[in-house]
């Protein structure tokens, strides 16, 4: 039962059952029928009232791999942190391209685009906190926008410099960065993973063999107790260690495998002239802006996060 109307309904009746907005397309990007899972049990209804509201879709019920994915899992991760960041446009109307993507380091607070001042067209950015509550919040964060283009642009260059270079050694440093530092340390914890799952199956069938001799009668129910508290106490500890174990080493794997698409990603863009939109939501996370003063000297570091990696690069700017 539908108990609503959308604002184009309103104003072209039955034909503006039909009419798209970005709300509309904000639903289709958001719907998980194209990663293959179906979800039910979307919205909150009453019995002769109708829609009372939609519930958050870790609230659904889902069920995955249900047909064939259009849409690889990457991709629609990515596009749903994208639609959770809010961007305004400016006076003109107009979306920046670094709009939704810089963040203050210091409040976590989106900057903001506006001109340094009245006699000046130059283009800067500034915490959206310190531009509404003043200096008692937070620091301004100054960052022109011409340098910050000039930056990421270099930033991007010379990743993909670097990877075109010697994809062997920027690998080598990626993998520095892994939950696992070396080969060896994973090998190890294979070992342990496997020792304690081996001990986690005796341990099954030394339960199921305690409670057959309790029902036989050929131990009294006071050692059974006191038998079961502790093989259940060890097979707590040891299925803690090898959840922990397995997701070290799921954890590294995904690691892995989101460097060398970084590196395929990356490796595309080394000769590009100038930086759009498109391109930035593709290869950039977020850019995180710091700021310290010193001496009377302040300084800017901008961090870079890249889509696909765990630790970000950062270039400090004095001024």
């Amino acid at each position: 039962m539908r108990n609503h109307v959308t604002k184009w309904e309103k104003e072209y009746g039955e034909k503006g059952i039909y009419m798209w907005d970005f709300s509309t397309i904000k639903q289709i990007l958001a719907n998980p029928v194209y990663i293959g899972t179906i979800a039910s049990q979307k919205a909150d209804y009453r019995f002769k009232v109708g829609w009372i509201g939609d519930k958050k879709p870790e609230d659904w019920i889902q069920v995955e791999n249900v047909h064939e994915p259009l849409v690889d899992m990457d991709t629609y991760n990515l596009v749903q942190e994208k639609v959770k960041m809010r961007k305004r446009p400016d006076a003109w109307g107009n979306y920046g391209i670094f709009a939704g993507l810089v963040k203050c380091g210091e409040c976590g607070s989106t900057m903001n685009q506006r001109v340094a001042n009245a006699k000046s067209k130059t283009r800067i950015l500034t915490c959206a906190k310190y531009n509404r509550y003043g200096v008692a919040h937070c620091s301004q964060h100054r960052l022109e926008l011409d340098m910050l283009y000039q930056i990421v642009l270099e930033q991007i260059r010379s990743c993909a410099a670097l990877a075109l270079a010697d994809e062997t050694k920027v690998m080598e440093e990626l993998r520095k960065s892994c939950q696992c530092d070396s080969e060896e340390e994973s090998r190890r914890i294979k070992e342990k993973l496997s020792e304690s799952e081996r001990r986690l199956s005796e341990l099954d069938v030394l339960i199921s063999k305690l409670y057959e001799d309790w029902v036989a009668g050929r131990i009294n129910e006071t050692n059974f107790t006191r038998m079961m508290e502790k093989a259940q106490g060890e097979q707590e500890v040891l299925q803690k260690k090898v959840d922990t174990m397995r997701e070290r080493l799921n954890g590294a794997a995904r690691e892995q495998e989101d460097n060398s698409k970084w590196l395929s990603l990356i490796r595309q863009h080394a000769d590009i002239k100038e930086l759009d939109r498109e391109m930035l939501h593709l290869l950039i996370k977020e850019i995180v802006v710091h700021e310290d003063m010193a001496e009377g000297k302040r300084s800017t570091t901008v961090e870079i996060h890249f889509n696909f990696m765990k630790q970000g690069s950062q270039l400090t700017v004095k001024s």
